[in-house]
């Protein structure tokens, strides 16, 4: 705006945008587990959640397991990886059709691959593969009968609609269930209305059907087991009529559904539930009284946590029914609707669609979930190769966001060089790796490990974006009570986490203050000073067991063969940190308009951040360019905008070097000195 006659004109220009600090302590492991989703990242912040969502550590996968366990220790957030592998590695989920078959060969990785899949071969399936949930068995129960009476010479069958008369109304019901000649379950249309033992049961037409003798059992769902002794009255009322099915005249469209542990291979306890989820409905457009979803479908698949629904448990018109508009009022509801579409479980075993008309209770059981391929050392070392196709979600930066450390568990070659491909590409991560363990553990000399570990790392690029170093450490598993050797990248990861946390990223995370290795009863290999020297001139960084002092990482080499300052990971952790943080600002200058206002406006925000690193000893100097001397018309016509950040990054102290000097009495020490 401008004025067009004497007056005061107030402007404001706002340079008091600051660069924001990204949160860090993030690392990938990808991990063999024996549970858990597949081909997704997880976030795990505990131990407790690890075990939880991916089980216990076994003798296949303690590697990759205690590498995710180790990040947590130090303080890092762990984004856990389950591969399936670009080849089949094994894995399936556990599953069950109505005709007791199962597949040999379903995976279905997680939630977002169960709904892009179309085709569901399987009325129940595991929610992740492995073979624990053959255990799990999935077990249903409807409204079923109401009583048992007694009905001498009936001749019924399953299904019979019939009618009795009380006072001057009619009310209905059918057969439930023939138990024998003499007894039947029935089921009633209006349950406040009761069978006593003297009623006269009667079809549509008034024509006799059976005279009810005696009553039975007042409570037919009172005594339905899902288990040996365990009652379905013990965890929900019996199933009834949603609100949705009530304003269609339908009735007894609901169910409740148990999952299971059989033998307690999932809980520890045999028999126990592992969850329940009551008062669904078989109908595909049920709502409850709050307009919420009760269609079994949706329940399982979005609140289960144990298993997803596949095709229909019923019989082939079972999920059309009342409520998709295939009855009238309630008058007209003949017992074929009333039965056969709301109370027909397909539990017969011969998967044709006709079903059982006489059971409430269906049980199925999953079977041929499998876990890794572990039969032989092929499979295994192809399992273990095939683990790092997990690292590759989280190669582009776009599609998956922060990323701070990379660490494998399994140690190879063939890994670790894809590992540090990602982080090259990436930029903003740094790999953490072991040598392979058969250099180390149980290697005959400690010459000869010093030579295999630096033959081992020798195979693998120049990089700043990697830390070697030459650890296995002795540790206590005590969800398998034994002792096991375990590769010490995540403790050297989880060291530049607790640096970030007690001090400040660009500080080293090695030494006697900031590099104390925990949970360790010892090492494989304590290089002396001679075989130090070796390592270390090969950057690799010695983690040494020193005799009362602790187990220490004794170096703080990046992986880069070249001398630089970028050989050193607090100067590449620094700067990460900052080419991080200064991005994510700059992103907001985009589509601005290139003019000396815009870049004053950036220089006043990268200025203030970089000198609170260089007042907390991140850098010595610094100077940000960004004016009419780098963004010339030239430039400026190309739509870009250049900003020229020259650091002087601190440098750590790698080597002290102290003389003593002793002199004659007389001597003065400025003589000595000037």
């Amino acid at each position: 705006m401008t004025l067009a006659s004497p007056g005061v004109l107030i402007k404001e220009i706002d340079f008091t945008a600051t660069v924001q600090v990204a949160d860090q302590n993030i690392g990938v492991v990808a991990i063999d587990a024996e549970r858990g989703p597949t081909d997704q990242v997880t976030y795990v912040s505990s131990e407790r959640e690890l075990v939880e969502i991916f089980g216990k550590p076994n003798n296949y996968n303690y590697e990759s397991w205690f590498a995710a366990a180790t990040l947590i220790q130090y303080g890092a957030v762990v984004a856990v990886i389950r591969p399936t592998g670009a080849t089949d590695l094994g894995l399936n989920n556990a599953n069950i059709k109505l005709d007791g078959t199962s597949s040999t060969s379903l995976v279905i990785k997680n939630k977002d691959d169960f709904d892009s899949t179309t085709t569901k071969d399987y009325t129940w399936a595991a929610r992740t593969a492995g073979s624990f949930n053959n255990a799990v068995k999935v077990v249903v129960v409807d409204h079923g009968a109401d009583q048992q009476v007694t009905a001498t010479g009936h001749g019924l069958t399953a299904g019979t609609y019939f009618q009795w008369v009380s006072g001057s109304k009619t009310y209905k019901g059918n057969v439930y269930k023939v138990v024998d000649v003499d007894t039947i379950q029935v089921t009633l249309w209006d349950t406040t209305k009761r069978l006593t033992g003297n009623e006269s049961l009667v079809d549509a037409s008034n024509a006799a059907l059976a005279t009810v003798s005696a009553l039975v059992s007042d409570d037919v769902y009172g005594t339905l087991e899902y288990g040996t002794n365990r009652k379905w009255s013990s965890i929900a009322p019996q199933p009834g009529t949603s609100a949705s099915a009530v304003t269609k005249g339908a009735k007894y469209d609901e169910f409740h559904i148990a999952v299971v542990d059989v033998n307690g291979t999932v809980s520890g306890t045999p028999g126990s539930v592992l969850e329940t989820l009551t008062f669904v409905s078989k109908a595909s457009d049920a709502k409850s009284a709050e307009g919420s979803t009760t269609y079994y479908k949706t329940v399982v698949k979005d609140q289960s946590e144990y298993i997803y629904p596949g095709d229909s448990i019923f019989i082939t018109s079972g999920e059309q029914l009342a409520l998709a508009g295939q009855v009238g009022t309630a008058a007209e509801i003949g017992a074929a609707l009333q039965s056969a579409t709301f109370k027909l479980f397909d539990f017969d075993g011969t998967g044709s669609g006709t079903g059982t008309t006489d059971d409430s209770v269906g049980t199925l059981s999953l079977a041929d979930g499998d876990d890794y391929s572990y039969v032989d050392s092929a499979a295994i070392a192809s399992v273990r190769a095939g683990l790092v196709s997990g690292y590759d979600l989280v190669e582009d930066p776009e599609l998956f966001g922060d990323v701070d450390f990379l660490v494998p568990g399994h140690i190879s070659t063939t890994i670790v060089a894809r590992l540090i491909a990602i982080a090259e590409k990436r930029r903003d991560c740094v790999v953490v790796a072991s040598p392979e363990k058969s250099d180390v553990v149980n290697s005959n000399t400690t010459s000869k490990k010093t030579d295999d570990i630096i033959a081992f790392f020798r195979t693998l690029p120049s990089t700043s974006y990697a830390m070697f170093d030459s650890g296995y450490k002795y540790i206590y598993d005590k969800y398998n009570d034994v002792y096991r050797y375990v590769p010490c990248a995540a403790d050297v990861a989880g060291l530049c986490v607790s640096t970030t946390n007690n001090s400040e990223t660009w500080f080293s995370p090695a030494g006697y203050n900031r590099g104390q290795i925990r949970n360790a009863t010892k090492l494989a290999y304590s290089p002396k000073q001679a075989e130090r020297d070796r390592l270390y001139t090969d950057r690799i960084n010695p983690i040494v067991s020193f005799p009362g002092q602790g187990i220490v990482l004794f170096g703080d080499k990046t992986g880069l063969a070249s001398p630089s300052a970028f050989d050193r990971i607090n100067v590449r952790r620094l700067f990460i940190e900052l080419e991080k943080n200064i991005a994510n600002f700059s992103k907001y200058q985009l589509f601005e308009i290139n003019d000396e206002l815009t870049r004053s406006g950036f220089r006043s925000a990268i200025e203030p951040y970089l000198r609170g690193v260089q007042g907390r000893r991140g850098i010595y100097d610094f100077l940000v360019v960004c004016d009419s001397t780098n963004n010339t018309p030239d430039v400026i016509d190309r739509n870009e905008l250049v900003a020229e950040i020259f650091i002087k990054p601190a440098r750590t102290i790698n080597y002290i070097t102290i003389t003593f000097v002793a002199t004659r009495t007389g001597v003065s020490f400025n003589e000595l000195t000037n």
